[in-house]
């Protein structure tokens, strides 16, 4: 049973992986950013150069699409 949950779960993130290449360069670049570094917000924002607000828009957008496509 360890192997079919390890196997699933392999499955589920590569699915995400490949949703996140799909995405527009503006959303993946946040996204990336936040699961890769596990960053906050506002460190995302000055690392992208753009306002605490843009980035939480671009999360939540990029996360909307996220979960339509992997539904």
């Amino acid at each position: 049973k360890d192997v079919e949950k390890d196997y699933a779960r392999n499955e589920r993130a590569e699915r995400l992986r490949r949703a996140i290449c799909c995405l527009q360069p503006i959303l993946r670049n946040v996204v990336e950013i936040h699961q890769s570094n596990d960053r906050s917000v506002k460190e995302i924002a000055e690392l992208v150069g753009i306002s605490i607000a843009a980035t939480k828009s671009r999360l939540l957008r990029a996360r909307r699409i996220l979960r339509r496509t992997l539904g």
